[in-house]
C-alpha cells in the first residue's frame, strides 16, 4: 500500500488543523495522528516561547546591568504622577515619613504618588514633564528635558514616552534623573571667572587708554622745551666751531707746547660732548614724534587724506627717501620686484610711505652683507601684498608674535640695537596704519640653523572699483 503523502496542515495551528483538514468521518487510527501531530506543533511552539523567554531574560539582565552601572536614578511614571516601576536605585531623590515603611522586598517608590516622595514643587515640576511627554498637555508626545533643585543639590530629568503600557493600556513614561551638581558648580565658577575676567579687560582698556592720553600729554609738553634744546645745542656746536674753536686754537699756540695740546683736546671733547648730546636730542625727539603719532592713531584723532595712489610709486619715494644710506651700506644690494598690474590702494600716501620707510630702514639697519628685497604681487584673494626681506640674524620663532607691541625690538640683535637705536614704536605704528584700511602686516622667519633673514609682509585690500557715475562699488 502506497504511503500517503503528509497533509498540507503539518504546521498549521491546532485551530486551522480542526477546522480545515477534518473529515466528517475519521477513524481511531486517523484521530490518533491528528492527535499525534497537534501535539508535536504545540512542542515546537513550547520550544520557539522558551528560547524567547530566555532571550528577553539575557535582554533585561543586560538592561538591569547597564542601569545599575549609571549614576542616575530611573523609574517609570503614569499619567497620574505614580511610580509604577523603579528600573534604578532612586532613594537619593526619595523619601517617606518615618511613619511609612516601603513593601517588604520592593524598591523605595515603587506604588506610590510623587507627591509622597518629592516635595511638591519638584513632584508637580516631574508629573508636568511626564504628561507633556504622554503628549497629554501639549498634544504630541516628546522628550522633556527639566532642572530642580532638590536638599541644596542640583538635578537633571530626562523624561520619555512609553506607549503601549502594559497597565491596561494606560499611557506612561520613564524618568532618569542625574545629579548635575558638580556641573552646576562648574558653570557657577566659569560664569563667575568671566565676569571677573570682562571686568578686568574693561579696567586694563581704561588703563590703556589713560596711558595712551598720559603719553601724549607728556609728549606735548616735552615737545616744546626739547625743539628749543636741541635748537640751542646746534647754534652752540656752530658758534663754537665757527667763532671760538678758532680763537681759542690761536690763543693756545702762544702757549706751552703741552698747554696747548691740553686746550686742543679739551675743545675736541667739547665738539664731540655737543655732538652727542645733538644726536641724542634728535633720537629723543624721533621718540616724542613717535609717541604723539601713535598716541592719534590709536586715540582716533589723527587725519587720515586718503586718495587713489599706486604701491609702484610709493616705493619708489620710499627708497629716494633712503637714497643715501642704501649708498653707505656698500655691501648690501636692494631688489625692487614688483608685479605691473597690482590695482591701486585707496590709502594716504604719506601713511603708506610711512610703513615702507620703517620696514626697508629696519632692514637696512640688520643686514650687513646680502640682499634687501622689496617684492609686491597680488594675492588669490585679490590683495596687494607687500614684502620686505632682509638678509639679517632673523627673529626667533617664539618672538614673532610680540614684535608688533610698544618698546619691542627683535631678540638677538643686541649688537644692531646699540650701532642703532630705535625707539620701538615704529612696527607699532606700522600695525596701526595697516590695520586702519583693513590690512594685515605679520613677520616671518625661517626656523633652523643656518638660515637667516626675516621677512615683513603687509597685505592690504585695493582701491574699490569706480563706477562711470562717480560712485565707489
Amino acid at each position: 500500500m502506497a504511503h500517503a503523502q503528509p497533509p498540507s496542515f503539518w504546521w498549521d495551528t491546532p485551530a486551522r488543523l480542526l477546522e480545515n483538514h477534518l473529515p466528517a468521518t475519521l477513524t481511531a487510527a486517523g484521530l490518533l495522528a491528528v492527535l499525534g501531530l497537534i501535539a508535536f506543533h504545540l512542542a515546537v511552539v513550547n520550544t520557539r516561547r522558551t528560547r524567547q523567554a530566555a532571550a528577553l531574560r539575557a535582554t533585561k539582565a543586560r538592561l538591569q546591568a547597564v542601569l545599575a552601572a549609571m549614576p542616575d536614578a530611573a523609574f517609570v511614571l503614569d499619567d497620574s504622577g505614580r511610580v509604577v516601576e523603579v528600573l534604578n536605585d532612586a532613594s537619593t531623590l526619595f523619601t517617606l515619613p518615618a511613619s511609612v515603611s516601603p513593601p517588604p522586598g520592593a524598591p523605595l517608590g515603587q506604588g506610590r504618588f510623587l507627591e509622597e516622595l518629592l516635595p511638591l514643587p519638584c513632584a508637580r515640576l516631574l508629573s508636568g514633564a511626564a504628561r507633556a511627554a504622554m503628549g497629554i498637555s501639549t498634544g504630541a508626545d516628546a522628550v522633556q528635558e527639566v532642572v530642580f533643585s532638590l536638599r541644596g543639590a542640583w538635578f537633571e530629568a530626562r523624561v520619555a514616552p512609553l506607549r503601549h503600557a502594559p497597565n491596561g493600556g494606560r499611557d506612561e513614561a520613564v524618568c532618569v534623573i542625574r545629579d548635575i551638581t558638580t556641573r552646576k558648580e562648574l558653570q557657577r565658577s566659569l560664569q563667575a571667572a568671566t565676569r571677573e575676567a570682562e571686568a578686568m579687560n574693561v579696567r586694563l582698556k581704561e588703563l590703556d587708554q589713560l596711558k595712551t592720553e598720559l603719553l601724549s600729554a607728556v609728549s606735548q609738553e616735552i615737545r616744546t622745551p626739547l625743539t628749543s634744546v636741541f635748537g640751542f645745542v646746534v647754534l652752540v656746536r656752530k658758534e663754537l666751531q665757527r667763532r671760538l674753536l678758532p680763537v681759542i686754537r690761536e690763543a693756545a699756540t702762544r702757549r706751552p707746547p703741552g698747554d696747548a695740546a691740553a686746550i686742543d683736546a679739551a675743545a675736541s671733547r667739547i665738539l664731540d660732548n655737543l655732538r652727542i648730546v645733538q644726536e641724542e636730542g634728535a633720537r629723543l625727539g624721533r621718540l616724542v614724534d613717535d609717541l604723539l603719532d601713535l598716541s592719534n592713531i590709536e586715540a582716533g584723532k589723527s587725519e587720515w587724506r586718503d586718495e587713489v595712489i599706486t604701491l609702484a610709486g610709493v616705493v619708489e619715494k620710499s627708497v629716494a627717501s633712503l637714497a643715501s644710506q642704501i649708498a653707505d651700506r656698500t655691501r648690501v644690494t636692494l631688489q625692487v620686484d614688483l608685479a605691473p598690474t597690482l590695482p591701486p590702494l585707496l590709502m594716504d600716501r604719506d601713511r603708506l610711505q610711512q610703513v615702507v620707510v620703517h620696514l626697508l630702514d629696519n632692514a637696512l639697519k640688520v643686514t650687513e652683507e646680502g640682499p634687501v628685497r622689496i617684492i609686491g604681487r597680488l594675492t588669490e584673494t585679490g590683495a596687494v601684498e607687500l614684502a620686505v626681506e632682509d638678509a639679517g640674524p632673523g627673529i626667533p620663532a617664539a618672538d614673532l608674535h610680540r614684535i608688533f607691541e610698544k618698546f619691542q625690538h627683535a631678540p638677538g640683535d643686541e649688537g644692531i640695537r646699540r650701532a642703532h637705536k630705535g625707539s620701538g614704536l615704529g612696527l607699532a605704528i606700522c600695525r596701526n596704519i595697516v590695520r586702519h584700511y583693513g590690512g594685515d602686516i605679520r613677520a616671518v622667519s625661517p626656523p633652523g640653523p643656518g638660515r637667516t633673514g626675516a621677512r615683513f609682509v603687509v597685505r592690504l585690500p585695493p582701491a574699490p572699483m569706480v563706477a562711470e557715475g562717480g560712485s565707489r562699488q
